[in-house]
């Protein structure tokens, strides 16, 4: 048998595994407009049996990071569209639409039988109750009605002494 078998890599190295936690969203408070969100991503699903319509946005701040990122690698100025409009049957590769498509395709969908899920990729910097600014990213789920959040921490310590906003609660 290998030496370490069994074991996490992070474990062998003397690393903490990373933690999920799982949280409740006020959403009164979320969409206080006095709250600033650092908005990365925003997917839109509208599906209806088997078909299934996308939209998504990038947030400013992370469209400039992955155009100056591609333009570092390719030597050359690439412009990345805030916005993009999928339709995917479940039969092949999701489909590139214009808005004028999608929204075409989206007025097609009956709204009483058609699912809506939203997944936004929030960044969240803060002090940490030791006094020193973390970064994590909360990965939010809108679907009936409901928003739920999780956050991978990298160890047990930055869970410990992670300070939560105000519209994080415990489910």
């Amino acid at each position: 048998m290998q030496k370490g078998w069994g074991v996490p890599t992070s474990a062998r190295m003397g690393e903490q595994a990373m933690i999920v936690v799982t949280y409740g969203i006020d959403k009164a408070i979320y969409n206080n407009p006095r709250n600033i969100h650092n908005i990365m991503l925003t997917t839109t699903i509208y599906a209806l049996q088997m078909k299934k319509l996308v939209h998504v946005q990038f947030g400013t701040l992370f469209q400039n990071k992955l155009e100056n990122q591609l333009r570092d690698k390719a030597g050359s100025s690439v412009k990345i569209p805030s916005e993009q409009f999928m339709l995917d049957d479940g039969k092949r590769l999701p489909q590139g639409l214009t808005r004028d498509e999608f929204e075409n395709k989206r007025t097609q969908f009956d709204p009483k039988r058609m699912g809506k899920e939203q997944e936004i990729l929030e960044s969240y910097c803060y002090m940490d109750k030791r006094g020193r600014q973390e970064i994590v990213q909360i990965a939010i789920t809108i679907k009936d009605n409901c928003m739920e959040a999780a956050i991978e921490f990298e160890s047990a310590a930055q869970y410990k002494n992670f300070v939560q906003p105000a519209w994080l609660f415990y489910q």
